[in-house]
């Protein structure tokens, strides 16, 4: 019984205190979190966050982002439950040999939607952190390639062009 309590609080409390605090990012926002990177790590590690940040994002235009801000990190409970989280469907647009042209967010009960939940971070600085320190920790090649899934998505990565660092 005291165990569903404290999950319940906890779910209030954590609810309460991102919500109330998230803040959509601005541009002026987007080039304030990335000088601050920039100081607190390196001028490499500030732009491989520029550049996963605009792949994930559609250069920081997509619904997720503004919703979250953060580059497509997905939630978990065993890592984030004390975290908000934002939901959606996503279905997988392929061209006819089967290549993966983009992923559509498509209403709940869509054929071959899948559902995806993100973590929600209060602010971009807080967001792009995470994804520095998590650079920082294995390596900006390793842990590119860690965040997306291979190397692969580390060769995209690379050729997006920096615009604010």
């Amino acid at each position: 019984m005291f165990e569903i309590l404290r999950l319940i609080f906890n779910m209030i409390q954590t609810k309460k205190e991102v919500s109330t605090n998230f803040k959509e990012a601005s541009e002026y926002d987007i080039i304030q979190a990335l000088k601050r990177i920039k100081n607190e790590f390196d001028d490499e590690i500030a732009k491989r966050v520029e550049q996963i940040f605009r792949l994930e994002t559609s250069h920081f235009k997509s619904t997720v982002f503004k919703k979250t801000n953060s580059a497509g990190l997905l939630w978990n409970e065993r890592y984030f439950k004390h975290r908000d989280k934002y939901c959606v469907w996503v279905k997988e647009i392929r061209d006819s040999q089967g290549n993966l042209i983009k992923n559509a967010i498509v209403k709940e009960g869509t054929e071959g939607a899948k559902r995806y939940c993100y973590v929600i971070f209060p602010t971009i600085y807080d967001g792009m952190r995470y994804l520095a320190v998590y650079l920082s920790r294995y390596g900006i090649d390793k842990g590119t390639a860690r965040w997306g899934g291979g190397e692969k998505y580390l060769a995209l990565v690379k050729k997006i062009q920096n615009k604010f660092v």
